[in-house]
C-alpha cells in the first residue's frame, strides 16, 4: 500500500521512470513548481517502509541541485544517509558538484573517502567535476593533482574539460600559461583532442598578459600550422601584448598588413580595440 501511495504522490513530478537496479537518473525526471515541493515529496520518501531505491533519491537530489539549491541538496543527502538509505557513485556525484558549486571544495574533495567508504568507485563524472570545481574556484594546484590521477587512471578527456583546465591555468591567480602551452603540446602529439581556437586564444592572452610577447607569437605560427587561423581576439591579445612590450612598430606592420590584405574592417576594429585600452597611437 505504501507503494502504492508513493505512486500517486510521484505522478504530479514524474515523466518516466526507469526501474533498473542502478540507472542513471534522467536529467528531465523530476519537475518541481517550487524548492517547497521538491522537499516535502523528499521528505515524504524517507518516511516509508521500505524504503524507496536510492535511484528515485538521487533523481531528486540531482533536479534539486539544478534548481541551485545547493545547500538543501545536500542537507537532504545527510538526512537519507541517516535514514539509512545506501548511496551510489551518482549520488556522490551530485554531492561533489553541490560543495563545489558553493566554493566549499574541501568537502567537496572529502566525498571521495566517503565514495571509497561505502564500496563504491568514482568515474569519470566524479573526477571531471572535482576537476572543474577546483579551476573555477582557482585552486589549481588540485586541479593539476586530479588531472594526474584521471591520466594515471587512462580516463579520457572530452574538449569542454580541457577546455576548462587551459582556462583555468591562463586566468587563475598562479597564473601558468606556459603550463597551457604544454597541455596544448601534449594534446597534439598525443591526439587526444584536438586544441580548438578558443583554447589557443585563451594560452595567446595568458602569454601576452604575462609578458611573452615572443611565445604567444610562436604559438600563433603553431596554430596556423595545425589549421587553426586567429581571429580578431587573437590579434588583439597579440597587440595588447605588443603595445605593452614598447614594440609598436610591430603593431602597425599587424595592421597594415590586414589593410593589405582588404581587411580593412578588422584593421579598424582592432585599432579601436587600442583606443579602448587606452593604448596610445599614431
Amino acid at each position: 500500500m505504501q507503494f502504492l501511495k508513493l505512486a500517486r504522490l510521484l505522478m504530479p513530478y514524474v515523466r518516466r521512470l526507469h526501474l533498473h537496479s542502478e540507472p542513471l537518473p534522467s536529467q528531465s525526471t523530476y519537475k518541481f513548481n517550487s524548492i517547497d515541493d521538491a522537499v516535502a515529496l523528499f521528505h515524504h520518501m524517507v518516511g516509508i517502509h521500505p524504503l524507496p531505491s536510492i535511484v528515485e533519491f538521487t533523481k531528486i537530489l540531482g533536479t534539486i541541485g539544478k534548481m541551485r539549491y545547493y545547500a538543501t541538496a545536500i542537507d537532504l543527502y545527510t538526512l537519507m544517509e541517516y535514514k539509512g538509505v545506501v548511496p551510489f557513485t551518482v549520488t556522490f556525484n551530485i554531492l561533489i558538484n553541490c560543495f563545489c558549486h558553493m566554493g566549499q571544495m574541501d568537502f567537496a574533495f572529502s566525498v571521495m573517502g566517503k565514495i571509497l567508504k561505502w564500496g563504491c568507485r568514482p568515474n569519470v563524472v566524479t573526477f571531471t567535476t572535482l576537476m572543474k570545481g577546483f579551476c573555477v574556484n582557482d585552486k589549481m594546484l588540485d586541479a593539476l593533482y586530479i588531472y594526474d590521477e584521471m591520466v594515471a587512471r587512462r580516463i579520457r578527456f572530452d574538449d569542454v574539460l580541457y577546455g576548462t583546465l587551459i582556462n583555468g591555468l591562463c586566468k587563475s591567480k598562479i597564473g601558468k600559461p606556459r603550463a597551457a602551452v604544454q597541455l596544448l603540446q601534449k594534446m597534439e602529439e598525443r591526439q587526444l583532442v584536438k586544441p580548438n581556437l578558443i583554447m589557443y586564444n585563451t594560452v595567446v592572452h595568458g602569454l601576452c598578459k604575462d609578458g611573452n610577447i615572443n611565445e604567444a607569437r610562436v604559438l600563433c605560427s603553431n596554430m596556423i600550422v595545425q589549421g587553426i587561423f586567429p581571429d580578431i581576439f587573437t590579434y588583439s591579445s597579440l597587440i595588447y601584448g605588443l603595445c605593452r612590450a614598447g614594440q609598436r612598430k610591430e603593431v602597425t606592420s599587424l595592421l597594415n598588413g590586414f589593410c593589405l590584405n582588404n581587411k580593412v574592417d578588422e584593421a579598424r576594429e582592432l585599432f579601436n580595440v587600442m583606443i579602448e585600452r587606452g593604448e596610445q597611437h599614431d
